[in-house]
């Protein structure tokens, strides 16, 4: 199966999820609304936004905007159950009353009235009497004396249908970048980048039902791009650090009977590995060699180094003891290897013989893969955010300590 349709089928998988979840979570979300546990939970918020909302209208003078924020709880509360019908009486008298005088709000008031009506089952004539209302202000709306002001959503209508898309949405997203990264397991960073972009764009999309300012928005939308980079960078780390499994490799073949050697080498050579920074090569010898046994590599842009950072041919002389390892580092001269196409490098072993040297054949040879530069990047990046935070954490840590000391 290509790798195209692979990609195919995992965006039309990451699709359908979302589809799945935006119906299903949806249902399950209008059922917790309709529970009287929320509708207690939604009454005690009510009140505490409304006197949050009048406080702050009062204070900026905004006579319709503290209106507004008592009016609308009113509404509000003929929907809860839990509310007596007596109150509910008096929620509705004030509710006529005060909306007499404000012709504009017909159309949004009778657009939530018709979300409560349904609630008010327990007394079917106070359900009548809402109903009767609804529809005066509909025959208002009818003959135009709501000068064509449009209806606002309704909290409902957030809670119920832009929270649970945005929710589908951002777990879709989240399926499509894990699968994409489990499925590409040689970390193309060209299906990495459009998957991280996909991602991106579908957690960002529904912000824009769900938060009113630009300023809200930028910090989200900022937040989610961080979270993304940070999480590519925890994996691109975890996923280029490790080392491979040891090889053994038989030196019968080679001039060296009942001898082998152990060898233990890394996977991956990321863009940080470069002149001083490589990384450590170890070979254990197993019997007695015969003849010398020495390492080359196969690009001339990387180079073999000793403890001391000093370039050598590592050589492992008859005179290796069995109970200590060679070790010694590979490096890159510079960081143009993994701005390239070049995608690994190869470790090339060989014996001394009396006729010269010798490489092994093709199955001794050892293969470490490189690094692209957007994955060292991102690496770099989570570490130097990681490096920030830690730093700030350990300021906020010593102030609060000398604070409660004085």
């Amino acid at each position: 199966m290509t790798t195209y349709l692979l990609e195919t089928l995992v965006t039309l998988a990451s699709i359908g999820m979302f589809y799945i979840l935006a119906l299903g979570s949806r249902q399950i979300v209008r059922a917790v609304l309709s529970g009287k546990r929320f509708n207690k939970l939604y009454l005690r918020y009510l009140r505490a936004t409304t006197k949050h909302e009048f406080d702050a209208a009062s204070t900026a003078n905004n006579s319709d905007r503290a209106w507004n924020s008592v009016f609308y709880e009113k509404v509000y509360e003929l929907g809860v159950s839990g509310v007596p019908y007596a109150a509910r009486e008096r929620n509705l008298d004030y509710i006529k009353e005060e909306a007499s005088s404000k012709p504009r709000v017909s159309r949004k008031l009778a657009d939530e009235l018709i979300k409560v009506l349904p609630k008010q089952y327990g007394n079917l004539g106070f359900q009548a009497k809402l109903a009767c209302y609804i529809c005066e202000l509909l025959n208002q709306k009818n003959n135009g004396n709501d000068n064509g002001t449009q209806p606002l959503k309704s909290i409902h209508g957030v809670a119920i249908d832009h929270l649970t898309t945005a929710i589908s949405a951002w777990l879709a997203g989240i399926m499509y970048l894990l699968l994409s990264l489990y499925i590409f397991d040689d970390l193309s960073p060209i299906w990495v980048a459009i998957s991280s972009f996909l991602l991106f764009v579908l957690m960002i999309i529904p912000l824009y039902n769900l938060i009113g300012t630009v300023f809200a928005k930028l910090t989200v939308v900022g937040t989610i791009a961080s979270v993304i980079i940070l999480f590519l960078g925890v994996f691109a780390t975890i996923a280029h650090g490790g080392a491979n499994l040891p090889i053994e490799v038989d030196l019968n073949p080679y001039q060296n009977p009942n001898a082998k050697l152990i060898i233990r080498f890394p996977e991956w050579l990321t863009v940080n590995n470069v002149e001083c920074n490589g990384k450590k090569i170890s070979v254990s010898l197993y019997g007695q060699l015969t003849t010398p046994v020495r390492f080359h590599i196969s690009d001339d842009r990387f180079y073999f180094a000793n403890k001391s950072c000093g370039e050598i041919i590592p050589q492992l002389e008859i005179t290796q003891p069995e109970t200590q390892s060679y070790e010694f580092y590979i490096a890159s001269r510079d960081a143009a290897p993994f701005y390239s196409t070049t995608t690994d490098v190869n470790l090339l072993p060989a014996y001394i013989s009396s006729s010269g040297e010798v490489e092994f054949n093709s199955s001794a040879i050892l293969k470490i893969k490189l690094e692209h530069w957007l994955w060292g990047l991102l690496s770099n990046i989570y570490l130097g955010m990681g490096s920030v935070g830690g730093t700030i954490l350990l300021y906020l840590i010593n102030f609060f300590i000398n604070k409660r000391k004085n």
